[in-house]
């Protein structure tokens, strides 16, 4: 079933939120963590994402990157081969 949900944002052709999705689906991260992203996270030798802050929305409505909540919440995971080649050939972080 989840392949058909990434086959369809693939036609849709929205990177973004086809690796959002993909990272969320197989690392189980929360969305603040995944938007928290860059491009300093990702290591693509060894195949793995480094999750060490995370994006918040304050009361009035602007955007803050702050530490994720505890220190168990940072940890490097290893991502698949297709979420790589997205992440490899797109701009999306």
């Amino acid at each position: 079933m989840k392949y058909l949900f990434f086959e369809c944002l693939h036609k849709l052709k929205d990177e973004r939120a086809l690796v959002f999705f993909r990272i969320a689906s197989y690392t189980g991260e929360r969305k603040g963590e995944i938007l928290g992203l860059t491009c300093r996270d990702i290591d693509f030798d060894n195949q793995t994402i480094c999750f060490n802050k995370t994006l918040v929305e304050l009361s009035e409505g602007s955007l803050c990157i702050n530490p994720t909540k505890t220190d168990k919440s940072k940890g490097v995971i290893s991502i698949d081969n297709g979420t790589l080649r997205i992440l490899k050939n797109g701009n999306v972080l």
